[in-house]
């Protein structure tokens, strides 16, 4: 994924939604661009769903050596 400027959550978001619109409130919500409930942010092994949403990407993300994965969750008795 293409990136403008430093790579953030934020950033990678805004990119995958201009190249695949239709996840536009899916993964975010529309208004608030917060992350919704029940979707998960991971990087090195790291669970990055409640950091700022600016807060930089390890520099192996950036660099795309390893990815950042979004996750939905499952939720249920």
């Amino acid at each position: 994924m293409d990136v403008q400027g430093p790579a953030t959550p934020h950033a990678v978001l805004d990119a995958l939604e201009a190249r695949y619109p239709m996840l536009r409130g899916i993964i975010r919500g529309h208004v608030t661009q917060r992350r919704r409930a029940f979707v998960r942010f991971f990087v090195c092994e790291q669970d990055l769903s409640h950091a700022s949403p600016d807060v930089p990407l390890p520099a192996a993300v950036a660099m795309g050596t390893e990815p950042l994965l979004i996750v939905g969750a499952m939720a249920g008795g």
